[in-house]
């Protein structure tokens, strides 16, 4: 079954964190990444948020996020149809936005290496 779709930017911003601190807890290593893919409103318009969320061994955590992808209209009738899963926006910007997680990885490594 695929994850469900979360359409609210604090619970994406959640569900990154803890799957970061899931990773650290389940692997052995300096940092742990987690990703949320969904989608939030802004200005009466669907768009992508993409938060990602790196934390240390020792506790800290920088986050940060991506949200001015608009939506396809592909995308834009599945969830019409209650039928858009968090994987069909993986696939999605994996397809048309391949450095988005590279990206946001940069940036919020660069923020966390910072404030250490």
């Amino acid at each position: 079954m695929p994850e469900s779709l979360l359409k609210d930017e604090q619970k994406i911003f959640s569900t990154a964190k803890a799957r970061a601190e899931m990773a650290l807890r389940n692997k052995e290593g300096d940092y742990a990444i987690g990703f949320c893919e969904g989608i939030a409103e802004y200005n009466q318009e669907v768009f992508i948020c993409v938060w990602c969320t790196v934390t240390d061994r020792f506790g800290a955590t920088s986050s940060d996020c991506d949200k001015r992808i608009r939506i396809s209209s592909y995308l834009r009738k599945k969830l019409e149809r209650g039928e858009l899963y968090e994987n069909d926006i993986e696939e999605f910007l994996q397809n048309n936005y391949p450095m988005i997680y590279q990206m946001l990885i940069e940036k919020v490594l660069l923020s966390l290496t910072k404030s250490n």
